[in-house]
């Protein structure tokens, strides 16, 4: 009768029952389907690596200082003389992410040594890369959901350029340089709150010690880098402001010398011309004199901050060893594979369904 009612559906305008029909003498082929991608997320999620992750929380203190620079800027307008805008003296932390994920720094990271099991002394990320094997997960995604990508990376041509370059400013990195830093890029991250102000920074490992040493790792080489970059445009600013500290004494002693010459060369005059002339050039040395001394002042405050090399992050959570593994979520992943399942056999049966459709309209029309 099932079967009978089948032919209806395959040869007739499909109503709900109809479909309902169909599915349901359809449902042994569903539950393979739906079986087997449970045991498919089953297998994955008991053979995926384990892995731990460790957070550090900071927040970024204050550029101390307040900005000197912006108080003479009509002064110096006043006086011909352009200081340029304030400049920020230190690294946006929206930022960060890309300095935590730019190539230098990953490789920094990869060269640094940590505590992996299996090894008698620290070892850098490196070396754990290229030792460890592989767990069994990794390798059956790798050839399974992977496959269309690796034989496609198979036909691309290999180039190695790093021998073809003498430039040290470029960076050159073979396949197997680029596979250790785009793994790697996949296990660390930072993040920044825009409105506490709160980073954290985060590495994933497959050993806790080594997440917790590797965030440390991140936070010291993001403030080597931030300080770094801070005391460059110090630099900067001390050597733009020591050009203008001359420029402002030689206006300023030329201004004094007039004034002095004028003096000098009318002590008997009491006119109303020369008392004006006297106002005039008073005038032009208090302006001087005036941003003479603001841009020394700057300049020593200047100095002062190229010397403050205090630490730029407040640690608010310390790296500590995580206790608890981070991936996989499990029942997750059977979770999805379960969903995946459903998805697989509703639209199984329903192509099927289609293609009885078409081969029974088929072989009407060859009547």
């Amino acid at each position: 009768m099932v079967d009978g009612h089948k032919k209806n559906v395959i040869n007739s305008e499909l109503s709900f029952n109809d479909l309902l029909t169909f599915f349901i003498s359809q449902k042994l082929n569903f539950f393979r389907i739906l079986i087997s991608s449970i045991i498919s997320g089953i297998v994955l999620a008991l053979l995926s690596p384990i892995e731990f992750t460790s957070v550090v929380s900071v927040v970024q203190a204050g550029s101390g200082g307040k900005n000197t620079k912006g108080g003479i800027t009509a002064l110096a307008g006043l006086a011909g003389i352009d200081l340029g805008g304030s400049s920020e003296s230190s690294l946006n932390p929206l930022l960060y992410n890309k300095v935590v994920n730019s190539i230098p720094f990953q490789q920094k990271l990869i060269n640094s040594k940590y505590d992996f099991i299996g090894f008698d002394e620290p070892v850098s990320y490196q070396r754990f890369f290229d030792e460890s094997k592989r767990p069994i997960g990794e390798i059956l995604l790798k050839y399974t959901i992977g496959l269309p990508s690796l034989i496609l990376g198979s036909f691309s041509k290999n180039d190695d350029i790093s021998s073809r370059l003498s430039d040290d400013s470029t960076w050159a990195l073979n396949e197997i340089e680029m596979k250790r830093i785009n793994k790697l890029r996949q296990n660390v991250g930072i993040s920044v709150d825009t409105k506490s102000g709160l980073i954290s920074i985060s590495a994933t490992l497959p050993e806790r010690v080594a997440a917790s040493q590797m965030a440390d790792m991140i936070l010291n080489n993001l403030q080597e880098f931030v300080i770094r970059t801070k005391l460059s445009q110090i630099n900067q600013k001390v050597k733009y402001l020591e050009e203008r500290y001359l420029e402002t004494k030689a206006s300023f002693e030329e201004t004094q010398i007039l004034l002095a010459e004028f003096k000098d060369s009318n002590v008997s005059l009491s006119s109303a011309r020369a008392e004006t002339e006297e106002q005039r050039l008073r005038d032009e040395y208090d302006l001087a004199y005036s941003l003479y001394q603001e841009i020394a002042k700057q300049l020593e405050t200047t100095k002062i901050e190229l010397k403050d090399s205090t630490p730029i992050f407040s640690v608010i959570d310390p790296a500590t060893v995580p206790t608890d593994k981070s991936s996989p979520r499990r029942a997750m992943m059977v979770f999805v594979w379960l969903f995946l399942g459903i998805i697989l056999g509703i639209l199984f049966i329903y192509l099927k369904l289609i293609w009885l459709r078409l081969k029974a309209q088929m072989n009407v029309s060859n009547l």
